[in-house]
């Protein structure tokens, strides 16, 4: 089960909010908000979310609805990571990448508790 909050995690952070990277899509939405609000933000993606996530006021409206879109996704795989927990120990526990156990699951489909269905992103 520490496995899987891990995998899952780690899946939940490579969704979280990128920082100014040109070549990740949506990332040119706030760039310029970076620039302006979290030039002195710790290197990383988690320090360029925090910072974009305290500033959320000041963003423009498309990097807010990017931030927004983000947040969103985090809260949708934490629902999933919660309702799924025991249907991956029983169907993927030993599927060590979050990737695959997402494909797992979804094979999975009629088997899988109601709940975990629904909460599937």
């Amino acid at each position: 089960m520490k496995r899987w909050n891990t995998t899952l995690a780690a899946c939940a952070l490579g969704l979280a909010l990128a920082g100014p990277a040109p070549a990740q899509p949506g990332a040119a939405a706030c760039r310029d908000d970076v620039a302006r609000l979290c030039a002195d933000a710790p290197e990383g993606r988690r320090g360029v979310a925090s910072c974009l996530k305290a500033h959320r006021d000041e963003l423009s409206p498309a990097c807010r609805t990017r931030v927004d879109a983000r947040a969103e996704k985090r809260r949708r795989m934490q629902r999933a990571r919660e309702a799924c927990q025991e249907d991956v120990r029983e169907l993927c526990g030993e599927i060590d990448s979050a990737r695959d156990r997402m494909a797992c699951l979804r094979s999975h489909g009629d088997a899988l508790s109601p709940a975990c269905r629904e909460a599937l992103p």
